[in-house]
């Protein structure tokens, strides 16, 4: 939970846009292992699903 939290923690809304959020859990999850990558990656998916409903046309993930 704690490297999860260290993420949102560093995230600031005001200054970045929601899809770097995503970029950086997945970059994350290379360097998580156990439960804690089983919650970031559902994590990722959650937010990543949340993202694109939020404007579908405007962002796409499975680039990066």
């Amino acid at each position: 939970f704690e490297q999860i939290y260290d993420t949102f923690a560093k995230f600031n809304p005001s200054k970045q846009q929601l899809s770097d959020v995503l970029k950086v859990l997945k970059q994350r999850h290379k360097n998580i292992t156990g439960r804690c990558s089983q919650l970031n990656l559902t994590v990722f998916k959650k937010f990543e699903k949340y993202i694109h409903e939020l404007d579908p046309w405007r962002f796409s993930f499975r680039k990066f």
